[in-house]
């Protein structure tokens, strides 16, 4: 992860010279590349999209660590890994469809908030509770209900 933050830092100079002149954000008014991203750095919505990215990379990582990894060092059941991944995806039809419906009465925002403030409940909970097979299942019907479901924007009146 290292080695591809300091290679994406180091493409950053190489921005004005792959540029046709002029295109360059905020090129116009003067400003540098270390300037665009002082610009981006504070807007709020580009670090809630990041924040967002954070999130569903997170419980992906999470899930890969807490389905395998752990529940090897744990000596659980392979069953119980299998069933949880059949789990997420039939809940995931179910939170697809729920996520989809809400649009109709709530900003897309705000359902997004309470997907991802929910992962952070639920991996908490998730952690702090006994390993045992329902818990494994309740984590996977829960987490599966907000994986995949992504928020569209509301449909035109």
């Amino acid at each position: 992860m290292w080695s591809l933050a300091l290679i994406t830092v180091g493409a950053l100079p190489l921005v004005r010279v792959v540029s046709p002149a002029g295109s360059v954000h905020g090129e116009a008014s003067g400003s540098s590349p270390w300037q665009a991203v002082q610009d981006a750095m504070g807007d709020r919505s580009y670090l809630l999209l990041h924040a967002g990215f954070f999130t569903c990379g997170f419980h992906v990582a999470f899930l890969v660590n807490a389905s395998t990894g752990r529940s090897e060092s744990l000596r659980l059941p392979r069953q119980w890994r299998v069933w949880s991944l059949a789990l997420i995806g039939l809940s995931n039809i179910v939170g697809s469809l729920i996520a989809g419906a809400c649009t109709q009465r709530f900003r897309s925002k705000y359902i997004l908030a309470a997907m991802y403030g929910s992962r952070v409940l639920l991996i908490g909970w998730y952690l702090v509770a006994p390993k045992t097979r329902w818990t494994f299942y309740s984590f996977a019907v829960a987490l599966g209900l907000t994986w995949l479901a992504t928020v569209h924007p509301r449909p035109a009146s």
